[in-house]
Order: structure tokens, then sequence, then C-alpha cells
């Protein structure tokens, strides 16, 4: 699904994953949403449930990525940890860039 490529390593593992079948504004909307917390990914989206914050495509995509899983979602990423592309990019651009 991921169309760009990049190298993630320097992600916390947690989303490492995540960041390299979906995508890394996926792992964004995590941070943004759920940072800091377990989050448990149910094995069927129901239109309740509060992944969809991420909004319904990226929700769907998590479930079938890893359904069932539990993610530690990291509080917040900081630039150093962005792939080098993405480091010296301000945080409006970056969020534009990744939409």
């Amino acid at each position: 699904m991921n169309k760009d490529h990049h190298d993630f390593d320097d992600l916390p593992v947690s989303v490492q994953d995540i960041a390299e079948a979906l995508s890394l504004r996926v792992v964004i909307k995590l941070i943004e949403n759920f940072g800091g917390v377990e989050l448990r990914v149910p094995h069927k989206l129901k239109d309740n449930h509060k992944l969809i914050k991420l909004g319904l495509e990226d929700a769907q995509a998590l479930c079938t990525y890893c359904p069932g899983d539990t993610i530690h979602v990291p509080k917040s990423l900081n630039h150093a940890t962005l792939p080098n592309g993405l480091r010296n990019l301000n945080n409006f651009t970056l969020e534009t860039k990744l939409h």
C-alpha cells in the first residue's frame, strides 16, 4: 500500500511495520489521535469504533493489516525519527506532504 519507500528504522519499533506496510501518514494519525496509549485493533471495524478517527479508509487498512493486535502508540515523534527526506520539514509542511 505504501507508495513511497522510506527507511523507517528510526521510528519507534511499535509503529515501524505500520509505516512500512500502510504509510507514515497513518502512523502520524495514530499519534495525533491515540498517542501514549495501548490500542487494540479489532478484527472487524464497526461504525462507532474509535479508529474511525483515522478516517474510514485508514482505519479499515489498519484492521486488515493487524487484526486483533495491540499497538503501543508513541506519544509523539520528533523530527529526528522521521525518514531523511522528511526531517527538515516544519509540522505544517510535513502534514501537507503526507496527506
